[in-house]
């Protein structure tokens, strides 16, 4: 609710970041407010994108299911736990570029396929401000929502084991990718 007045308020930039600077004052640790911000970027887009509160929800639960599941396995390679916390580890630049690549498919892929409202003339029905509103319910309105290329579903695939693989090569001091297949059956 808050991020709808803020959207239809502001605007889709101003609105999307004023809501993701409140999500991260919400996490309330400073270093973890300033790291969910971009998540809150993202996850807000998401729900402009499908206009469902469940995505951002999905988005929120596969990240943090995502962190749990590193920890865990970082935690359980004992040369790699000093690692864990180590601010001063850089990321290595291909698995940012693999996740940068993967994130900017799944933004293009979840604005093609938006959820828009359609008038009988075939115009898109707005409010007459940016808006996640719904058209009235007496309103003759359809809701459509495109499909991607077919190409673009391998393409997203590709992309996300692409970024598995920069982490497995690159994520890793070299000693501990021995036992990582091992570890990771045991974790699951």
């Amino acid at each position: 609710a808050i991020g709808r007045g803020l959207l239809a308020r502001w605007g889709l930039i101003p609105g999307i970041l004023i809501t993701s600077f409140m999500f991260g004052i919400v996490h309330m640790h400073p270093a973890h407010a300033i790291a969910v911000i971009p998540l809150g970027m993202f996850m807000h887009f998401v729900y402009v994108a499908t206009k469902s509160f469940w995505a951002p929800m999905l988005v929120h639960f596969l990240n943090n299911a995502f962190a749990v599941t590193v920890a865990k396995m970082m935690s359980q390679l004992p040369e790699n736990a000093a690692r864990l916390g180590d601010e001063s580890q850089a990321v290595h630049p291909m698995i940012s570029l693999a996740a940068a690549l993967f994130l900017t498919a799944v933004c293009i892929y979840l604005w093609k396929t938006r959820v828009r409202y359609i008038k009988p003339n075939g115009s898109e029905w707005t409010p007459g401000y940016l808006s996640n509103e719904k058209p009235p319910v007496n309103a003759p309105i359809t809701m459509e929502r495109s499909t991607a290329a077919a190409g673009f579903y391998p393409g997203l695939a590709f992309l996300f084991l692409n970024f598995l693989a920069m982490m497995y090569l690159f994520g890793m001091e070299p000693e501990a990718e021995a036992g990582f297949l091992q570890l990771f059956i045991k974790v699951f």
